[in-house]
């Protein structure tokens, strides 16, 4: 009987390790549609067991010891350092097509094609001196091209907001996350501490890991108890049960509102790369500071060239009163001081102011000297250049408002005049005038800012067309229109034009190459996931060949124990 009952735990073990077995594989086959799955293997073992009469021992049967999991770690690892790179690709190249959609390049309403409207309208009001409607159009024009630098800065700065708010937004998803690979840690450890393998957990928790990778570049480590440790730069995010909590909070730099990632309880910042949020402060803090510097440089450097003539040009009539656009910080410093706060930086030189009796037509012009030289400690302020305006030339009084800009007033039946002395045109040699916005086309000193003047904007006859005060005379406005080929120092040394198509040409260069690196990235991805989907995925026609073998030892065991079944029956009866 000791024989036989041996063969019957053979029968057993076999059947019930067998049905274990089928049972692993269709767990296979149920989770072959989930890309996060692992599959798992049965691990069978044979029993020990005692001697045949013979002497020999063939063994007790079969056992389903363990389940063995499919994967491979350190493809594990390259898979989530590719959905990082993928992710950060990702946002910079919708970022940067987001920046070529709002310059609107190469339609109808871009800023080149506003550019040449404004110097085309300069050439018409040069044609046509004396036709102020032309005047009106050409200020109109003006008008709309610093509309739509200040509209383009604009988006720019709410790209800035909408980045802040995601990366605002995603600190609860991190800590979501962090906190419940930390719970499947516990959970890991307790379910295996029977030696068992917990699959579904390690999937769940392996999800959860791409999940996170998505947001940013991390580092894992396994640990010998089944736990894994998450680590961000060199900081640990999760350790075993714990998760670090992370915040959000608002910083300015380099005059620009931030958001920054801090763990809650030092404080310190998180040293993100990679991933969504790796990707949104790239693209914040380089491209998009970028084109913001850019869209001031070319507004800016506009501005510089436009006034510098336009400021040595008169309009059909002259003025009775005038305030420059630029204040001072204060106006007993050198007008060339940093501390004074002038953005465009006068220097030694002078300009003319030409004052024009209206009943006589006589004009007589007076000469103002600049000394910038920093000799002497007589340097012109804009409180000394007020006074010396004003002891100088006859029926012109200049004053310093409270808002620190030059103030100039024409003594009734008087008006006056700058950039020639009555006989020839008289350049302003030391920039004071466009640098305390005297006489200007434009006020403002970048693209967040930058508006035809206001008294220009008030009365286009003011529009500074003529170079010896003469009706009819459209030089200046010549020179107006062909300011898109000068040169600047604030635009380094380059046209207006040539700067606009650098910055253009440099921004779909680095569109194209983002979109190259974007699917360079996938195809890493592409080809890593599908690396792991041949080694932890679900085969279907190997499922089913396993299947099938399995299927076939059960039923030979349960016919192998039909047989000791009917040994023993027939055994019975020979006793009886």
């Amino acid at each position: 009987m000791g024989l036989i009952n041996s063969a019957l735990n053979i029968g057993r073990s076999a059947i019930t390790s067998y049905q274990s077995a089928l049972s692993v594989l269709g767990n296979n086959i149920a989770n072959a549609a989930d890309p996060d799955y692992s599959r798992q293997r049965p691990v069978l073992e044979p029993v020990a067991g005692g001697p045949l009469p013979e002497g020999i021992r063939p063994g007790g049967g079969v056992a389903l010891t363990s389940l063995e999991r499919i994967v491979n770690e350190g493809l594990e690892t390259r898979v989530r350092e590719a959905i990082a790179a993928v992710e950060a690709s990702k946002v910079e190249s919708q970022t940067l097509s987001q920046i070529e959609a709002s310059l609107n390049e190469l339609t109808d309403n871009d800023l080149s094609s506003q550019m040449n409207q404004l110097f085309n309208s300069f050439q018409d009001v040069q044609n046509n001196p004396t036709e102020v409607g032309l005047r009106g159009v050409t200020v109109g024009h003006a008008a709309a091209l610093a509309d739509a630098l200040r509209t383009r800065r604009n988006d720019l700065e709410s790209m800035i907001t909408e980045i802040n708010d995601q990366i605002n937004s995603s600190t609860e998803q991190i800590n979501d996350l962090t906190r419940q690979i930390a719970d499947l840690n516990i959970q890991i450890v307790s379910s295996e501490a029977g030696g068992q393998l917990a699959g579904a957990l390690r999937d769940s928790r392996d999800a959860l890991l791409k999940d996170l990778s998505r947001l940013m570049n991390i580092t894992v480590r396994h640990q010998e108890s089944g736990t894994v440790s998450v680590f961000v730069g060199n900081e640990t995010l999760v350790q075993y049960g714990e998760a670090r909590e992370v915040m959000s909070v608002p910083v300015v730099e380099n005059g620009v509102n931030q958001y920054e990632l801090r763990f809650r309880e030092t404080d310190s910042q998180v040293d993100i790369v990679g991933g969504q949020l790796g990707g949104l402060i790239d693209v914040r803090d380089s491209h998009i500071v970028d084109m913001i510097g850019q869209v001031d440089q070319l507004a800016a450097g506009l501005i510089d060239i436009i006034n510098n003539v336009h400021t040595n040009g008169q309009g059909l009539d002259g003025y009775t009163t005038m305030t420059g656009t630029n204040a001072v910080l204060d106006a007993d410093l050198a007008l060339n001081d940093p501390d004074a706060g002038l953005v465009y930086t006068p220097q030694t030189g002078s300009f003319y102011i030409a004052v024009t009796d209206q009943v006589s037509g006589l004009t007589s012009a007076y000469q103002i000297d600049i000394d910038l030289d920093g000799l002497n400690g007589d340097d012109t302020t804009l409180n000394s250049l007020a006074a010396q305006i004003t002891a100088a030339i006859p029926n012109v009084t200049a004053t310093v408002t409270t808002q620190n800009t030059l103030a100039l007033t024409a003594t009734p039946g008087f008006v006056f005049s700058f950039g020639h002395d009555g006989v020839a045109s008289r350049d302003d040699s030391s920039n004071v005038l466009a640098a305390l916005g005297v006489n200007t086309f434009f006020q403002g000193h970048n693209a967040a800012d930058i508006a035809v003047n206001n008294a220009l904007a008030a009365r286009p006859e003011l529009l500074a067309a003529s170079s010896v005060n003469i009706n009819g005379d459209g030089v200046n406005a010549g020179l107006l229109a062909a300011a898109g080929s000068t040169t600047s120092s604030v635009l380094d040394s380059t046209t207006l034009n040539d700067y606009y198509a650098q910055m253009i040409g440099e921004l779909g260069v680095k569109s194209a190459a983002a979109q190259a690196r974007l699917e360079s990235a996938d195809g890493v991805r592409v080809a890593l996931e599908t690396q792991r989907a041949s080694i932890s995925g679900v085969n279907l026609d190997e499922e089913a060949v396993e299947l099938l073998k399995y299927e076939r030892a059960f039923q030979g065991s349960a016919r192998f124990t039909s047989v000791v079944d009917q040994l023993i029956a027939e055994m019975l009866n020979i006793i009886q």
